[in-house]
């Protein structure tokens, strides 16, 4: 079983999010990790966005399985839309349980709830095919072609986010 809440719930976890958000996209741009775990301090927030979302296992410990990230901002030449989707990581012990759905519903009730009508991405180019497949599958729809802040081409989607009530800032589990 697994536990939907926001980062600001489990501060505790902040720095394994940033280890695996580091390993995962910014080593290879050599970002520096400390640089990262200040980025993931400033998205275990809540009511404003940058908002890290997480799954964590309720055995465990609490271990952190997954997480998702809702951002204003993403792609400089894309500024005018948002919010964006972002940072979708499933652990791979994990993947395959529905974790990356969860997630992904909860950023779109919570984003939703922020009073926003609509939610973008854009595919991480390095697995291209594989997360089209799993977006679109999702209702996720293709608005245009892009090049990613690494100068590689991608592709933005968005989804229509229905009007949802309110939710519990401390936490998106319902």
């Amino acid at each position: 079983m697994y536990r939907i809440t926001t980062l600001s719930t489990r501060k505790d976890l902040t720095s394994k999010a940033a280890e695996l958000a580091h390993g995962e996209w910014y080593v290879k741009r050599k970002i520096p990790l400390d640089v990262v775990i200040l980025e993931y301090q400033r998205r275990s927030n809540t009511g404003t966005l940058p908002i890290t979302i997480i799954a964590t296992c309720t055995g465990n410990n609490g271990e952190l399985a997954g997480m998702v990230t809702l951002k204003k901002t993403e792609l400089r030449q894309w500024q005018y839309i948002g919010p964006w989707l972002s940072a979708l990581y499933v652990a791979e012990i994990h993947r395959k349980n529905g974790i990356g759905r969860k997630l992904i519903a909860a950023a779109c009730r919570y984003a939703s709830a922020m009073g926003f009508s609509r939610l973008y991405l854009f595919i991480d180019p390095k697995n291209f095919n594989r997360l089209k497949r799993f977006y679109t599958r999702q209702g996720w729809i293709y608005l245009d072609s892009a090049v990613d802040e690494d100068g590689q081409d991608t592709e933005i989607f968005f989804r229509e986010l229905k009007a949802l009530p309110q939710i519990n800032t401390d936490g998106i589990n319902r």
